[in-house]
């Protein structure tokens, strides 16, 4: 399951954390809504990259995302909120916006190839979307693969690194071909595995 497998231990890192936003009663929502912030944020950065030490944060603002993207979910359980169906729809719904808004940046950034970065944001979409619809069908919520949320946040945090010395031009449409090559074995193992289960019941 690519970096996927290590939520848990990253899980145990930030429950101090959480614990003190359950505490203090923030809503779910208002975590999800700052992960978006830190995307766009993210996505403006590679859309204007250039070797400058601004790039450096990159790498954090995908961190930041990631990390809003378990607390949220920690927060929500620790609370028990009660708008379960309705948190969970916002949820996804704004995990989407974030990924579109960093996928956007670099694939406008003058240095990339916009059709590689259309194609990228289309199969990630995709991929998402058979993650939801399998849980939709009556199977489980998908999250196998090679290129999941964590990863293509490592490869966009890695280009933010080398950004500042080497400019997007060098490997913003490598990085492109590594997550859409990345989404589209997972999107097959996706497929074959919701087929799988579905076929069982």
């Amino acid at each position: 399951m690519g970096v996927y497998s290590v939520k848990p231990r990253f899980q145990a890192i930030l429950k101090p954390v959480a614990s003190y936003l359950a505490e203090q009663e923030v809503h779910p929502t208002w975590i999800n809504l700052a992960a978006v912030i830190s995307s766009v944020f993210a996505g403006f950065l590679l859309f204007d990259a250039t070797t400058t030490v601004w790039s450096l944060l990159i790498p954090l603002l995908v961190f930041i995302r990631i990390a809003l993207n378990a607390l949220d979910g920690m927060v929500a359980r620790a609370n028990k909120v009660n708008e379960q169906a309705r948190g969970e729809f916002l949820n996804e719904f704004f995990d989407r916006v974030s990924d579109t808004a960093i996928f956007l940046g670099l694939t406008f950034n003058p240095a990339t190839s916009i059709l590689l970065g259309v194609a990228t944001i289309t199969v990630l979409l995709l991929t998402s979307y058979v993650s939801i619809v399998s849980k939709a069908a009556g199977g489980s919520r998908r999250y196998e693969g090679v290129m999941g949320k964590a990863d293509r946040m490592l490869v966009i945090g890695f280009l933010g690194c080398l950004t500042p010395w080497f400019g997007v031009s060098t490997f913003g449409d490598g990085a492109l071909s590594v997550v859409l090559a990345g989404l589209t074995l997972t999107i097959s193992q996706r497929i074959t595995a919701t087929w799988g289960e579905l076929s069982g019941r």
